[in-house]
């Protein structure tokens, strides 16, 4: 199966890249709470392009350029629906549900959030790797619970370090694409998996070989490249922290 050069994923690459060097772009597309309740409402999905050291932007871009890959090989209609709606959850969410973050940016909650895409995938369209997947969704939603617990018991107690964990935006992340999975996702995979006869009897009820079989459906653009890269053993996924620091009195968080 010929692969498509991965747009999307290469855009965002470009765009996080010019944030980072260009002088002058990353103050256009930053979170800055002041300047989004002034009505610059792009800044909630730009910011998401913005980050503040080049580690920071080393670690997300990585990420981004595997995850985001996958998935596009499901189609690129695919990934730019993920990328907005988790943009835009983790944006609104930030600002609704923490008002003293004053300025923000990083895409580890997208890759978070792209991460849990394919690992639902694994889990509800691969029968075979289905442990693999389960284990790989828990360990996800540890490392976030294990991060909000943390983060609520140093709650109001002073910094060890420059910087400190936020996780909500992972969590919003995993939240988002949970939704757009089920919502989109799921119903295509189910309904591949009925027997249909002749063949389809042989091999039973196992969704990766039906969407192998029947690649002139809807449901396979979608799911094809991810199956086709759980087989050839692409699976690693990971995001890191958030991390907060302090500039000359104002609150910076870090998405890396």
């Amino acid at each position: 199966m010929k692969r498509q050069f991965p747009v999307i994923t290469a855009t965002l690459l470009v765009l996080a890249t010019l944030a980072q060097f260009k002088p002058g772009f990353s103050e256009l597309l930053v979170y800055d709470r002041v300047k989004i309740l002034q009505g610059e409402l792009w800044r909630l999905l730009g910011c998401h392009l913005v980050h503040f050291t080049p580690a920071h932007y080393g670690s997300d871009a990585l990420a981004l350029a595997v995850l985001g890959t996958l998935v596009e090989r499901s189609g690129t209609f695919l990934l730019t629906l993920l990328v907005l709606s988790l943009g835009l959850v983790i944006g609104v969410g930030l600002l609704a549900l923490e008002p003293e973050i004053a300025v923000f940016g990083g895409l580890s909650g997208i890759t978070y959030g792209l991460g849990a895409y394919l690992a639902l995938g694994g889990v509800f369209g691969a029968w075979r790797q289905r442990a693999f997947w389960t284990a790989m969704l828990i360990l996800l939603f540890g490392k976030i619970g294990l991060d909000l617990y943390q983060h609520v018991a140093t709650t109001g107690l002073p910094p060890q370090t420059a910087f400190v964990p936020v996780p909500l935006s992972h969590g919003l992340g995993v939240a988002a694409a949970s939704l757009v999975f089920f919502g989109v996702g799921r119903g295509h995979v189910a309904s591949q998996s009925s027997p249909q006869g002749g063949n389809d009897e042989k091999i039973g009820t196992d969704p990766v070989f039906r969407l192998q079989k029947r690649q002139q459906t809807w449901s396979v653009p979608i799911y094809s490249g991810l199956l086709d890269s759980r087989l050839r053993g692409n699976d690693e996924m990971r995001g890191n922290d958030e991390i907060r620091g302090n500039d000359e009195g104002r609150s910076y968080f870090f998405l890396t």
